[in-house]
């Protein structure tokens, strides 16, 4: 009796344990979040700094391409009054940049806005150009993605009062 409670057991931990290698958790999408940090100015050019996230919702590691330098030139904003202030660049590679799985890549961004534009309850929000990049993929041709904006993911609005 306690041998064949034994082999059940066994059986049912052995069916319970493979099992989750045909359950596929890479079906959550990653997130774009977006956070203000203040705002500065200089001269007559504002700048809203705000906190990019990029939250890996999935259970798998998330790689993509970014620049060593520019990688501002991947964030877009709406309404396209903003602007993301660029980097000035005299060495620029591409680089892969690993999430590990339910963790989250933070960057920090100035938004550049002029005196003129009506800030008071302005609505924005951020994308980010997000090219993925599995192991077998040529990071060369992957970088070519880089200038198409077919892989933009965006984030929450967020209203500048």
């Amino acid at each position: 009796m306690m041998r064949d409670v034994k082999i059940i057991v066994c059986l049912c931990c052995f069916i319970f344990f493979t099992s989750f290698q045909t359950i596929n958790f890479n079906t959550k999408k990653p997130q774009m979040m977006v956070f203000v940090k203040g705002w500065q100015q200089e001269k007559e050019i504002y700048y809203l700094h705000l906190k990019v996230r990029l939250q890996n919702n999935a259970a798998d590691t998330l790689s993509f391409v970014s620049m060593n330098c520019s990688w501002q030139e991947l964030y877009r904003v709406k309404p396209d009054v903003l602007k993301v202030e660029q980097n000035l660049c005299f060495a620029n590679y591409h680089i892969i940049i690993k999430v590990a799985p339910f963790d989250h890549y933070d960057k920090e961004i100035k938004i550049k806005y002029k005196t003129g534009v009506k800030l008071n309850n302005l609505t924005c929000q951020i994308g980010f150009n997000l090219v993925e990049i599995k192991a077998n993929d040529d990071l060369y041709e992957k970088s070519h993605e880089l200038n198409q904006s077919k892989n933009i993911i965006w984030s929450n609005s967020i209203t500048v009062k």
